[in-house]
């Protein structure tokens, strides 16, 4: 593979950055579908344009692979009982409020 454009490698950043923002997203929006897209991509790219025997490169690839294996969705914590002890310490403020 020839070396890129110094234009080149600075969009090729700037889109990895973009899809490793999107993969954020989409994991706090719980889309595992697009966090395993957005993630895969930045691992070819990863894969193809960078030098794999760069240990950083290495670490990084090691790390979205990591990734792609994990799971994104999982239940969420129910909140009733704490909403349940909010509403009876306003209540009880409120009987003892003059």
């Amino acid at each position: 593979m020839p070396l890129l454009s110094p234009d080149q490698a600075f969009f090729l950043r700037e889109n990895l950055k973009s899809r490793l923002l999107g993969a954020r997203l989409s994991l706090l929006a719980r889309d595992e579908d697009s966090f395993k897209a957005d993630i895969k991509a930045s691992l070819d790219w990863l894969v193809r344009y960078y030098d794999g025997g760069n240990k950083s490169v290495m670490t990084s690839q090691t790390n979205l692979k990591q990734l792609l294996q994990s799971t994104v969705g999982g239940q969420l914590p129910d909140i009733s009982d704490s909403l349940d002890a909010a509403r009876n310490l306003k209540l009880a403020r409120e009987r003892t409020a003059p």
